[in-house]
């Protein structure tokens, strides 16, 4: 008799609570989310829960397909993952697969190729290195072990409080407002501060609205209001909700931008794991810029006039 798969059918009958952990970055754990919509869609019963940073938390407020948040920190109580019934390891860590082990969560699914894969009883063979797949469709490869679902794209919620604030923030400023967000931190190589100087001056000349929306205050940019470590995430989401237009690298903005419907103009270089085939702006609106990826300065040149045009073209 050939055993039968494991499936939803099986989850649905013995197992209703499902563990998500994706405790990295910000931009990572938006295109993580569309797992728990998927999950959900198949079944909205089943209790979908994240275990994430606390910086990263934010993200999953009001969202309609997540029931709970875990923060994983140096206080995480792991009795806590006695509740779940599955473990979903996005981003492998040696304590959360071990965690979950010693937890005896009777389905704990990971990647094959971690030398600790043998934490999780049901391993997935996939490498993310080629980057020929997007980073959300990766991670539905962690779903395959529990059967077929729906490949759907990521999607964040603000509330209409936290809408009224931005719209406040921002009623001063005439449309359309464009938000620059210069660095991307770790997640990509950045463009050079002077092109962002250019594009404010060009945008200014346009008659567009222009803010700036960074860790930090740039002082160099003569833009129209700087936001730069003025907002905690929940404000920073709704602010660019309501803009109409973000630029900037490969960084967690840019995603959860996209995740809010909120076109963007996003600066890659073209080869690496990087690249935009694996980190790419999902909304339709979106649009990339390819530039040269100077290895000795560690920087991105890109052509002024090109970016210039993709501007206006958004903008019409």
């Amino acid at each position: 008799m050939p055993v039968r798969p494991f499936s939803l059918i099986f989850l649905h009958m013995e197992f209703s609570s499902i563990l998500i952990s994706r405790t990295d970055r910000l931009g990572d754990l938006v295109l993580t989310i569309p797992l728990a919509t998927s999950l959900k869609m198949k079944d909205s019963s089943m209790r979908v829960a994240f275990l994430v940073r606390k910086y990263q938390a934010p993200l999953l407020f009001n969202h309609p397909d997540v029931d709970e948040i875990l923060i994983f920190d140096e206080d995480f109580d792991p009795s806590k993952l006695h509740e779940f019934d599955v473990f979903i390891d996005v981003f492998p860590r040696f304590r959360t697969a071990l965690e979950a082990f010693k937890a005896k969560i009777p389905v704990r699914i990971g990647t094959a190729y971690r030398l600790w894969s043998f934490l999780y009883n049901r391993r997935v063979r996939v490498h993310r290195r080629p980057s020929v797949l997007h980073e959300y469709e990766y991670n539905f490869k962690l779903l395959e072990p529990l059967g077929n679902f729906e490949i759907v794209k990521p999607r964040l919620y603000v509330s209409e409080d936290e809408r009224k604030i931005a719209v406040e923030l921002l009623e001063e400023f005439k449309r359309p407002i464009v938000a620059l967000h210069p660095t991307g931190g770790r997640s990509g190589p950045d463009v050079r501060m002077d092109v962002y100087l250019e594009i404010t001056k060009f945008l200014k000349n346009e008659g567009v609205s222009v803010i700036h929306i960074g860790d930090k205050k740039a002082e160099f940019l003569p833009v129209d209001r700087d936001f730069g470590g003025e907002t905690d995430l929940r404000t920073l989401m709704a602010i660019l909700k309501e803009i109409d237009l973000l630029i900037s690298p490969s960084t967690g903005p840019m995603h959860i931008a996209n995740a809010l419907e909120t076109p963007t103009l996003a600066f890659f270089k073209g080869t690496g794991s990087s690249r935009p085939t694996r980190w790419g702006p999902l909304c339709e609106k979106s649009r990339v810029i390819i530039g040269d990826f100077d290895e000795k300065e560690k920087i991105l040149h890109v052509d002024l006039d090109e970016v210039l045009k993709e501007i206006r073209e958004l903008l019409m």
